[in-house]
């Protein structure tokens, strides 16, 4: 078998495993695809009726329904450190690198699945969405525009799960990825305009990597604020840098202790 013949079968076979230990643990799929669902219902039936609409251009649910759905990638992804640190913590990586498997394989796996729960999680949450009000005029090509970042975006935040959880020794430790994500998202235009923000908190939302996607994303589903899509795709492509090769450092150097 040629080497890339064997790449693509060692890593087809990981991602099936790492896919069925996340249907298997019910408390990442919970966290992973239910938690954003919750959080929209609550927040919107919560702090709906308080909001000013003027100053969101539309209903408060139809506002932060990109926001959320922003937490429900960062969330989804960030999981898959602590599935990753379990493998290195219980010694089922060093176990892989005893067989004769391509060695990069063991990353694309996890990459793959986490990529995959996360994006049943964003369907999930656009049919929560749809049943709870949130409505789009978007045409076509808007939606095939939003979906591009939408998978690119998962598919880079992916690889930063991946990579937390080669960096991170313990299991306990790597539960705490997917919270400190999310205060990144609450600094950003998740659920608030920034314009209402203080002016130093203000610049650091305009220019953190979540709050140009989430406006371009906010554009194409709904025309209101501002499409910020050459500032989101080089966020994209420079998150997938970062993890991916900070990923292949980090992977060597687990495997060399």
């Amino acid at each position: 078998m040629s080497n890339g013949r064997r790449f693509l079968k060692d890593s087809k076979t990981m991602f099936f495993r790492c896919t069925k230990l996340s249907w298997r643990n019910p408390e990442t799929l919970v966290v992973a695809i239910m938690l954003p669902a919750m959080i929209l219902i609550l927040f919107t039936n919560l702090f709906g009726g308080a909001m000013d609409t003027d100053h969101f251009e539309s209903t408060y649910l139809n506002f932060i329904f990109v926001g959320v759905m922003a937490m429900a990638i960062c969330q989804g992804a960030m999981t898959q450190a602590t599935v990753v640190t379990s493998d290195v913590s219980k010694g089922v990586l060093d176990r892989f690198m005893s067989l004769p498997i391509a060695r990069s394989a063991f990353i694309i796996g996890h990459v793959l699945a986490a990529s995959l729960r996360t994006l049943i999680a964003v369907i999930l949450l656009f049919v929560i969405g749809f049943i709870m009000g949130f409505r789009t005029d978007a045409s076509l090509a808007e939606w095939l525009v939003a979906a591009a970042l939408i998978i690119g975006f998962i598919f880079a935040i992916s690889w930063l799960g991946v990579l937390f959880g080669l960096l991170i020794k313990t299991v306990e430790g790597s539960t705490a990825v997917p919270g400190i994500s999310q205060v990144l998202l609450f600094l950003s235009s998740a659920f608030v305009p920034t314009a209402t923000m203080t002016r130093g908190l203000r610049t650091f939302a305009n220019y953190q990597p979540a709050t140009p996607i989430i406006d371009s994303l906010r554009y194409l589903f709904l025309g209101i604020g501002e499409i910020r899509l050459l500032e989101a795709t080089l966020w994209i492509v420079g998150i997938f840098l970062v993890g991916f090769v900070l990923s292949l450092i980090a992977f060597r150097r687990r495997l060399r202790k």
